[in-house]
């Protein structure tokens, strides 16, 4: 009776482990968040006043939308291509490849260019290693654009965007948290070598300041540009350190309708 017993026990834990496998080989990893890779700047897009001009009134958000302005910009000239790229991944579905790697294999359209994607994962026992691989249509073949890993919770990751085929430099790294379904978050450091702002970097914080709930720390490697921006993503008043411009370490304040205010 007790050989039988343990027959069964065997046999029980024989068949759970082909399941799971089975289970684990049928189901390729979620996808890191889209947001981990293109952060959305546009809390800082509109109504644009004179930076720098405090006669307008509107000189402490103009300041921050300037200094939010230039990083997205810097972020978007190199990354418009993989991150849309990347994007599209997520209306197509993943091929199993065998040695716990999958691909998504799919053609996209960015900037008047077609594309042939390969987005491939290897699944590791923590995390998940993540390639993209872009073809032009009668252009480049089969350029690294971006590389990364996450781990297979989705609770943070990092990514390496490289600046173009002709160079295949390294230009921006990014490192990612997310709390809950929410970005927490995401920094952009600038690695394009031999540069001045080589270094640089900009990231946002999900905080918890009275009524502001998100802010930009923006650090320099000379330290002299270094600003601290926070905001209100309901409201859009906010405020900003910095240094270099405003001769002190106070904070400088605007209201809902982005004009200068005194901060309380």
């Amino acid at each position: 009776m007790k050989t039988l017993r343990l027959s069964i026990l065997l046999l029980g834990l024989l068949l759970s482990s082909v399941f799971f496998s089975c289970k684990k080989e049928n189901t390729p990893p979620d996808l890191p968040p889209a947001e981990s890779m293109a952060f959305d700047f546009s809390s800082f897009d509109k109504n644009k006043k004179s930076a720098l001009d405090d006669t307008t009134g509107y000189g402490n958000w103009s300041v921050s939308a300037l200094t939010v302005g230039f990083w997205s910009i810097a972020v978007w000239v190199n990354s418009a291509v993989p991150v849309a790229a990347f994007k599209e991944s997520f209306n197509h579905e993943a091929k199993f490849i065998g040695n716990a790697s999958w691909e998504w294999t799919y053609k996209t359209t960015v900037l008047f260019s077609q594309y042939t994607c390969v987005l491939s994962a290897k699944v590791l026992s923590n995390t998940t290693k993540w390639e993209m691989r872009l073809s032009q249509i009668g252009g480049f073949q089969d350029f690294i654009w971006f590389e990364g890993e996450s781990a297979n919770d989705l609770s943070n990751g990092t990514w390496r965007l490289y600046e173009k085929p002709e160079t295949e430099n390294p230009y921006l790294d990014l490192q990612w948290e997310r709390s809950g379904a929410n970005l927490s978050r995401l920094r952009y450091t600038y690695v394009l070598p031999a540069q001045p702002g080589t270094g640089n970097y900009l990231e946002y914080q999900k905080i918890n300041e009275g009524v502001l709930d998100a802010g930009f720390l923006i650090r320099t490697v000379d330290h002299i540009h270094d600003q601290d921006i926070q905001w209100s993503k309901a409201t859009e008043e906010g405020r900003i350190k910095y240094q270099q411009l405003y001769k002190n370490a106070n904070w400088h304040c605007w209201d809902n309708m982005h004009k200068n205010t005194l901060c309380e």
